[in-house]
């Protein structure tokens, strides 16, 4: 598989409508809970973008100055952000399903905005640490982060999805179970097939699973009060 700026801008693009969507789905089901999930086709659109200006940066005969500071905006998206984001919308949606998981959430969302800080803050400070290639025709960010040495990158990347992946099995949503597994199964793709550039191709291919998010808004919550069958003995 080969990847390009038109492909990074195309899903931009693509992610714009989808947010759209899964914020009218909210608003006409009155899923306050998934609000913040329903932002996330756009904020995939953004780090798209940037990755979008990376591969002009790296395409062009002479590599412009702004292609490293995008590499670096990419990567607090993949870093960074997504590892707080995800369980906070795993929370959320929690609160009105699954009130017993709250606390256990609330935790993996703690370690989540920890993890975040401890892969991206070393990035941030010190920007040398990213140096973005092109591997196989798709973009190798070969980051210094401060796990190398501490953990194998198998380890790594396992304790990185497990963050991301089991708030939400654990957030009572069947739709976004589902959704988690879609991850999961880009996980496992990106790992085998394209290792050396798997941050960069598993954050394309979330982005692409983003465009499953206004289904995943869309899901009614049970409706509340007893069952017909209980109403009939009282």
């Amino acid at each position: 598989m080969c990847f390009s700026s038109e492909a990074s801008f195309i899903a931009a693009a693509a992610l714009v409508p989808a947010g759209a969507l899964a914020l009218g789905a909210c608003r006409r089901h009155q899923r306050t809970d998934l609000l913040s999930l329903a932002l996330c086709p756009w904020l995939f659109g953004v780090q798209q973008a940037f990755e979008g200006l990376v591969w002009l940066g790296l395409d062009a005969p002479v590599e412009p100055p702004f292609t490293h500071g995008a590499a670096v905006a990419f990567l607090f998206f993949a870093h960074g952000f997504w590892p707080a984001w995800i369980p906070w919308c795993a929370l959320q949606a929690a609160r009105l399903r699954r009130p017993d998981a709250v606390p256990l959430l609330r935790l993996l969302s703690g370690l989540g905005v920890l993890l975040g800080l401890w892969l991206w803050l070393p990035l941030a400070l010190e920007p040398g640490r990213v140096l973005p290639v092109v591997v196989g025709g798709s973009i190798s960010y070969q980051s210094r982060l401060l796990a190398d040495g501490l953990l194998s990158r198998e380890l790594g990347v396992s304790s990185y999805a497990l963050v991301v992946l089991v708030p939400l099995l654990l957030s009572g949503s069947r739709r976004l179970a589902w959704y988690a597994f879609a991850l999961l199964v880009s996980v496992v793709v990106s790992w085998i097939a394209f290792t050396q550039a798997f941050t960069s191709v598993w954050c394309f291919l979330a982005a692409v699973l983003a465009l499953l998010i206004p289904w995943v808004a869309a899901e009614r919550l049970p409706s509340a009060g007893p069952e017909p069958a209980e109403l009939e003995t009282v």
